[in-house]
Parts: C-alpha cells; sequence; structure tokens
C-alpha cells in the first residue's frame, strides 16, 4: 500500500523499448506485477510446505479421551469418550447449513463483502473525481494512496493492542458506524461539489471523510476474519476462509464496476453503498450476542 505508489513515482517518466513492446507509465506496473507474481509462484512451488499431515496426527491424538469407569482388585477397565465435532457428521448439506446458515456467520459474512465492495468503488471513483474536480496527476494522487497505505499500516499497528481490551464484535461495530458516518458526509457533499484548483476547503471536504473511511476498514477486516474462526468449527477454517476469499473477490470485481457505470450519480452509487451498510449494521446488531466464541460444549456430541 505504500511501495506501490513509490513505484508509481519511479515509473512516471519511463519511456523505453524491449523488443517490439514499449514500456511506459502504463505498461511497467503490468511487467512488475508479472515478476512479482512470478517470483511468488517459484517461492511456493519450492518452500511451501502443507501441515495438514502433522495437524491429522495431532487431532488423532487430542480428540479421544480416556476416562476411568470401573477397578477392582485385579484390574481396571477404561472406555474411551470419543469427542464428535457436528460439522464431521452427517450429510454435507446438512453440515455446511448447520455451520454456515445461522445469522452470526451470515452477518459477518455480509460484512465483509459490504466493506470491501465500498473499498473498491471508493478507489475506482477517486481517480477520475480528483482529476475532474481538483485537476490532480498521477504524483498527487500517489501520495494519497501512500499516505492513505500508512494510515492502514497504523490503525493495524493500533488494532494489535486495541484487540486484547475490546471485543471482536465491538470492534466490529466501531468499524461499520465509521464507515457508515463517512459514507453519509459523502452523499451531502459531493452532489454539491464543484470543479477547483487549489480550494483548501474543497480539498479538506473530500480528503478528511476519505481517510476517515480508510480509518474504519481495518476494524472490519480484522474483526471480521477473527470472528469468523471462533464462531465456526475449528475442522471447517479451511472452508470457512475460502467462502471470505469468494466473497472478497466477488466484491472486488463487483465494486470496480458499480463504480465506474456510476460515477457522478452519487445519488445512486453512495446511497447503494449506505443501504448495504445499514443492512450490515442491523444484521450484526441482531446476531451481537452471538458474535462470540462458540462454547465447545455447543459444537461437539459425546457419544
Amino acid at each position: 500500500m505504500i511501495i506501490g505508489p513509490v513505484f508509481n513515482f519511479i515509473m512516471l517518466n519511463l519511456n523505453y523499448k524491449l523488443g517490439p513492446f514499449l514500456l511506459d507509465k502504463l505498461s511497467a506496473p503490468g511487467l512488475l506485477m508479472t515478476g512479482a507474481w512470478t517470483l511468488l509462484q517459484i517461492i511456493v512451488i519450492f518452500f511451501y510446505t502443507n501441515l495438514n499431515k502433522f495437524n491429522k496426527k495431532e487431532n488423532e491424538t487430542s480428540d479421544e479421551q480416556t476416562g476411568l469407569l470401573a477397578s477392582d482388585n485385579h484390574a481396571q477397565s477404561y472406555d474411551t469418550i470419543q469427542v464428535v465435532d457436528n460439522s464431521q457428521t452427517g450429510p454435507f448439506v446438512l453440515r455446511f447449513y448447520n455451520e454456515y446458515i445461522r445469522d452470526e456467520v451470515i452477518a459477518v459474512y455480509c460484512s465483509t463483502f459490504t466493506v470491501f465492495f465500498m473499498q473498491t468503488v471508493l478507489e475506482t471513483m477517486l481517480t477520475p473525481f480528483t482529476r475532474d474536480y481538483f485537476n490532480w496527476s498521477d504524483i498527487q494522487n500517489s501520495i494519497l494512496y501512500g499516505l492513505a497505505g500508512l494510515e492502514i499500516m497504523i490503525v493495524f499497528l493500533l488494532l494489535s493492542f486495541l484487540s486484547k481490551k475490546i471485543k471482536d464484535r465491538n470492534l466490529l461495530m466501531i468499524g461499520i458506524i465509521g464507515n457508515l458516518l463517512t459514507l453519509i458526509f459523502l452523499i451531502v457533499y459531493l452532489p454539491m461539489a464543484e470543479p477547483s484548483k487549489g480550494n483548501i476547503e474543497q480539498y479538506l471536504l473530500f480528503i478528511i471523510p476519505v481517510f476517515g473511511n480508510v480509518f474504519s476498514l481495518p476494524f472490519i477486516v480484522l474483526a471480521s476474519i477473527s470472528l469468523l474462526s471462533k464462531i465456526t468449527s475449528v475442522d471447517s477454517q479451511g472452508l470457512t476462509q475460502g467462502i471470505r476469499r469468494t466473497v472478497v473477490g466477488l466484491a472486488c470485481i463487483l465494486g470496480p464496476n458499480w463504480g465506474g457505470v456510476f460515477y457522478k450519480q452519487w445519488y445512486i452509487m453512495i446511497g447503494t453503498l449506505i443501504l448495504l451498510l445499514t443492512m450490515s449494521l442491523i444484521m450484526s446488531l441482531i446476531s451481537f450476542k452471538k458474535l462470540v466464541a462458540r462454547p465447545i460444549t455447543s459444537r461437539l456430541n459425546l457419544n
């Protein structure tokens, strides 16, 4: 989030040819990302280790508890109590329904989709907005994105301390309410905004809610990941986080399309975000008491 905008400065004046290919500020980011992803694939192929084998052995030793049932003068007899996770019994459809079709799980997934959808919509409209209304170039936008990335890193560091004192569900509520307030401000300001170059007041009216929105973002991201790991069973964590990544991916695909199609139609674009956030807030409030780690007795069935 910080290095990306810095590289943008480096590539602004590029104008070279690699064989038949032109390497300029538009094509250089693609080449850079190709190299980065290629390096990542090499690292994954040669250095990534699947830990499932180790986890399976550990689970096998921890899933059985031996209790003393009877004894006599010559021998003792033991019976094994098998701890069975409900997520691993019954048909897959039933297990999936019991695990994920619950108020608290849907509320967290809805909040996750909304925050990433909102963020990609705002990122999509930010660059053309600053160009049309403030006459900003690539340099000013890179500085803005770099500062936003720095702010997110600072907030995540802050959350590393706050998360020890504040419950995840409270962090989630803080993030949703914070984003909701910034969107309400934007839906009031944007329709009244006029193109102006060098107007400090106009800059502040736009930048303050943008940075307020960025400040609230990590609260939802961190809380949603933590909550999903606590309100779903241990053995389904892979599927749980996989569904979350699918939700995030879907939001990141739909967000830019929504932001591009309804650019300058502020009441539709921002109004939809407010509606989604309000729905997430209501769902989170309804399931607020359930947004805690599920007791072991509620997840396990002793035979």
